[in-house]
């Protein structure tokens, strides 16, 4: 078994030779005594495939055909950006992206500088554009196109492996202080899922909407660290309307707003104070049971049912609620 990471060497172990006229830049150019050449990332023959992905990405080292006139070179440099853009062919006998190499006088090495267009680059480019795309011998991509002229950066992640979610990471981590994630748009600023929505913190959540000149109109500022703020849920506005929430009490406040509704406006009728409500109908039952009128012989007797008010008198409280209070 050809052990292609040992130090570079030269051979003809590549199973398919290329037809020369189709190597991409060396059309009629002996290049077998020259310092440089294009030529294409290969797979030995006699490796696997996984493996040696591996460890490419591992050693920052590869193995290519050299080009018309040339053999194939193992085990060779390649530059770090260079390596983040090439393709490796998925099995042996395939050419991966075209490549430019130099070779080291003192060393007589070669080291791979540059890469080529490759035939599988699907995407067109336009003037000041910059696109980078990835793709997975399972067609899993990524593909980040930043575009000048139509102001517009896209980042596009395809998942076709169903064990796998797709996703775009951001990680921000400060060493001795909290990191910031900023985004600052001059427009609108979009959120849209198929499925849900999640956004989570484990301290502070707060929304606002600002004015022109900077001064808050409203806020919602949800807060799980109850040292720093007894409210877990706090709703204020530019009018003086404000919902409260902690483990006591739901609190709602309009100091500036002349009304507050539950249901249709329209068809909304006004609460009642339930202990004034309570005073008023012990007043009633009172009356009820001190109530006298006139008789030809005289004023009559206070009711012989009075008993009855008396007792439904003492089950008033039972209509006040233990939950909730308005003023």
């Amino acid at each position: 078994m050809f052990d292609w990471k040992k130090q570079w060497i030269r051979g003809n172990d590549f199973d398919t030779s290329p037809d020369p006229n189709e190597i991409i830049g060396t059309k009629g150019i002996p290049t077998g005594n020259l310092a440089c050449g294009v030529g294409h990332i290969i797979i030995p023959a006699g490796v696997d495939p996984n493996d040696y992905i591996e460890d490419v990405y591992r050693t920052g080292r590869v193995s290519i055909s050299g080009g018309m006139d040339h053999p194939h070179f193992h085990n060779c440099l390649i530059d770090r950006e260079v390596l983040q853009r090439i393709k490796i062919p998925s099995v042996v006998g395939k050419l991966g992206s075209p490549i430019v190499w130099i070779n080291l006088p003192k060393h007589n090495e070669p080291i791979i500088i540059a890469t080529l267009k490759h035939e599988d680059d699907f995407h067109p480019l336009s003037e000041n554009q910059k696109r980078t795309t990835r793709v997975s011998n399972l067609g899993d991509m990524v593909d980040i196109d930043m575009n000048p002229e139509n102001g517009i950066l896209t980042i596009t992640v395809l998942g076709k492996n169903q064990e796998k979610i797709p996703r775009i990471h951001f990680r921000i981590a400060g060493t001795q202080s909290d990191g910031q994630f900023i985004v600052e748009s001059d427009g609108d600023y979009l959120m849209r899922a198929s499925n849900k929505v999640v956004q989570m913190s484990d301290k502070t959540f707060e929304l606002g909407v600002n004015g022109i000149d900077g001064v808050s109109k409203a806020r919602i500022k949800m807060n799980s660290n109850e040292e720093e703020e007894t409210e877990r849920f706090i709703y204020e506005d530019e009018w003086g309307n404000k919902v409260y929430i902690n483990e006591n009490r739901i609190q709602i406040k309009a100091e500036d707003s002349s009304k507050i509704v539950f249901g249709e406006e329209d068809s909304a009728e006004p609460m009642v104070k339930g202990e004034t409500l309570v005073g008023k109908i012990e007043e009633i039952i009172d009356g009820i049971t001190q109530l006298t009128v006139p008789t030809a012989f005289g004023p009559s007797g206070t009711p012989i049912n009075s008993a009855t008010f008396i007792q439904i008198k003492s089950q008033l409280d039972t209509i006040l609620s233990e939950l909730t209070n308005t003023d």
